[in-house]
């Protein structure tokens, strides 16, 4: 596996630089797929600040039977509900962080809380916030823990024990002008109030839609500038010539303080792109490495990268090539533009991308990990100041910095009739912004297996008042880091239901998940539950008495492999010239190999280091014959693996 790794970088003597080639999409093989003929587009979703005015629906309640089929059950999982909501938008795209798992086994978690339905405009709308050891007891939150009225949650606990919870507001409470600031919610370890503040600006149009991360006691935040329009409900700024502009943010104290204030990553910025959207990027950070994404559908879909706790970012990989560079909505393409017709595509217009629901995770040596749906899009209409998408393309892709040059397809929704194609009627499928299958959320185990929560439209089971196809949960997961995907998933609904041929948990909605990054002896879960598809907040379906659960779930995990980086490596010198030494632990005797790696992912040193016994271990490695350039070292030492980057300068 190891031997085809491509690192993460491109080097010259003055400098780290990468920018890798866009990856090659791998599919599988008779996944099921709406006949083009029947695919029909709608309008892009419009952002939500969840701050928007009062409006009104009808409720809608009656559902219809599902059609049999197999599905995996795994008598081990348990739903609990942790709170309740009426506000049922959990997130515009991208996975928030909204969970922890604390040392002694409790479990906190933070969802957006509204007691309110849409006719009063949400008007206490929120951060929801529990603990497991209260909702047992069903003790769930009366409200709110901010004192104004915030949107789209964020929450993250660092190393000390600070919670840490990132939102937005209006920058006017009273006349709601358009502008937005980011709102701040910070209770150290041991104390039982929260202490609510707004976060440092550098623009005066404010910021919105924060994505939180942790990495010990630093915490990394990523927010978008306030764009321009439509108004009145975005009336920001082109911020440095990108409308709609990620910005980041770091703190080395838990909160208290800020080093860090609404900087540029290199190349996410107007070098690339022109316009970017709510919800359509995300972090990651473990160790040092910082991760951000870029999953917008009108642009490239990359992957930005720290090894130095965000203060360079050298490294960058292109997931998905969009073949129009910084577009913008309504400046319209020809065919020619898009490099030829596409057999596949349901129009002669319409472009493949990903649909800007994305997820990523740093493993324990330090690669990155991303997951998005995929989607075809159209701006053929050049006037109405928005583009249209296909929410009936099925897929979910998965990208490693293991194999940055593949793309792979591990999930979809499945074909519970078995007749080859996927019978969605035509208006069936909720516009949530995304395809048939996604929203991931997905994390790496230190010992090689990968969890990926996502939700998927399921084929006969609708509500029959709407019209509209429910979403279920499930869970895929690979023993191999990544390598084989099992199928079929784990189907929440089903595996969840206390009697199997009942209806009780089949005929509600799976959305929105959200998953702890750090796998134990679980895959730990929270996600938006309800009763009725759609979101009456996004304008895209009606609920049920407007009665949505934030549910918890921890899925057991297997276990039994070896951690993927369970060596320590150190190299001095590194940069090195023509020797380095490399120094190790061994906790007991064991024959030992070195490899070496170049950036084409061929091996290029190989040395048997022979039987070394416990204790500390220094081997020495030639490396004048090697060209200037980064590398990648592997030490195996019987079952034990140590994986590290050395930089050759001669």
């Amino acid at each position: 596996m190891l031997n085809k790794l491509l690192l993460a970088a491109l080097v010259s003597l003055s400098a780290l630089s990468a920018t890798a080639q866009a990856a090659h999409l791998q599919r599988i093989k008779n996944r099921p797929s709406i006949p083009n003929s029947q695919l029909r587009s709608l309008p892009a979703s419009s952002p939500r600040t969840g701050l928007e005015p009062a409006f009104a629906t009808a409720p809608s309640s009656v559902v219809v039977p599902p059609a049999p089929h197999t599905v995996f059950r795994d008598g081990q999982l348990v739903e609990e509900e942790t709170g309740p909501t009426q506000y049922d938008l959990q997130s515009n795209g991208t996975e928030q962080a909204r969970l922890h798992v604390w040392p002694d086994g409790n479990v906190s978690t933070v969802w957006v809380m509204s007691n309110s339905d849409e006719t009063t405009g949400y008007t206490d709308r929120g951060s929801g916030y529990n603990q497991r050891s209260q909702w047992l007891g069903s003790n769930y939150p009366a409200g709110r823990l901010e004192t104004v009225r915030t949107g789209f949650s964020n929450y993250v606990v660092t190393e000390n024990g600070t919670e840490f919870i990132s939102s937005h507001r209006n920058k006017n409470l009273v006349t709601a002008d358009g502008k937005f600031v980011l709102r701040s919610l910070r209770r150290p370890a041991g104390q039982t109030t929260w202490t609510e503040s707004d976060l440092p600006s550098v623009d005066a149009n404010g910021q919105l839609w924060s994505k939180l991360a942790v990495d010990g006691n630093t915490i990394h935040l990523l927010a978008l500038s306030t764009p321009v329009g439509p108004t009145p409900t975005f009336t920001g700024a082109v911020y440095k010539g990108l409308n709609g502009h990620p910005l980041y943010w770091r703190s080395k104290d838990a909160g208290a303080t800020w080093d860090i204030i609404g900087g540029v990553i290199p190349g996410l910025d107007s070098t690339k792109y022109a316009e970017l959207s709510s919800d359509d990027y995300a972090i990651s950070a473990r160790d040092g490495v910082v991760a951000v994404g870029i999953f917008n559908s009108f642009n490239d879909c990359k992957i930005f990268k720290s090894s130095d706790g965000g203060d360079t970012w050298p490294d960058s990989y292109t997931i998905w090539d969009f073949p129009l560079e910084k577009y913008k909505i309504d400046k319209g393409y020809t065919v020619d533009d898009l490099g030829g017709a596409d057999p596949n595509a349901p129009s002669p217009l319409s472009v493949f991308t990903v649909d800007g629901n994305g997820s990523l995770a740093v493993d324990a040596a330090g690669f990155v990990h991303a997951w998005v749906g995929e989607m075809y899009v159209l701006d053929s209409i050049l006037t109405d100041a928005t583009s249209n998408y296909y929410p009936g393309v099925n897929g979910l892709l998965y990208w490693s910095e293991i194999k940055p040059e593949e793309l792979f397809e591990i999930a979809y929704s499945d074909d519970w009739n078995g007749n080859g194609v996927l019978d969605f009627t035509s208006g069936s499928i909720v516009g949530y912004g995304c395809g048939l299958s996604s929203q991931p959320a997905g994390a790496v185990s230190d010992n090689g297996e990968i969890y990926v929560a996502y939700s998927a439209a399921v084929e006969n089971l609708y509500d029959t008042d709407q019209g509209l196809n429910f979403r279920h949960l499930y869970i895929v997961r690979s023993l191999d880091y990544g390598e084989t995907w099992e199928w079929p998933p784990l189907d929440v609904q089903y595996a969840t239901d206390p009697e199997p041929d009942s209806l009780i948990s089949k005929l509600t909605e799976g959305v929105w998940p959200s998953c702890y990054k750090k796998i134990d002896d679980k895959f730990h879960v929270v996600y938006q539950r309800d009763y009725s598809p759609g979101s009456t907040a996004q304008l895209t379906g009606v609920q049920a008495g407007h009665d949505s659960r934030w549910v918890y779930l921890a899925r057991p995990t297997v276990g039994t492999k070896e951690p993927l980086n369970t060596l320590e490596l150190s190299f001095t010198p590194n940069p090195a010239n023509d020797f380095t030494q490399i120094a190790f632990n061994l906790a007991q005797k064991a024959a030992s190999t070195v490899e070496v790696f170049n950036l084409s992912g061929s091996m290029v040193v190989q040395k048997s280091l022979g039987s070394l016994g416990s204790g500390p271990q220094f081997a020495t490695l030639n490396v004048a014959s090697l060209q200037n350039g980064l590398y990648f070292v592997k030490i195996h030492a019987g079952s034990h693996t140590g994986v590290a980057k050395m930089l050759v300068m001669h």
